[in-house]
């Protein structure tokens, strides 16, 4: 069908710029960073820096292998049935 083909062309599109992009800034950063000391400080700080905004967020991104039940967010107790907000 029609919407098939659209949603393939969709996702075949997303990815090309995901990769596209992602290969853009590998480059930029093995050009702007050629001292191994300074690329691996650098990315341990941004990792460092994205784990903090993750947990700051409360763990709004959910990894696939977690189930939305076992995680005590605010989101999580909000679907719950026990919850006095649902109706």
């Amino acid at each position: 069908s029609w919407l098939k083909a659209a949603c393939l062309l969709v996702f075949v599109l997303i990815s090309l710029i995901y990769f596209l992009a992602l290969h853009l800034f590998a480059s930029l950063f093995i050009r702007m960073i050629s001292d191994r000391r300074m690329g691996i400080l650098a990315g341990l700080v941004g990792t460092a820096l994205t784990a903090i905004v993750l947990y700051a967020l409360d763990q709004l991104i959910e990894p696939i292998w977690f189930r939305a039940e076992h995680l005590n967010s605010p989101l999580n107790i909000l679907r719950t049935s026990k919850s006095p907000l649902r109706a």
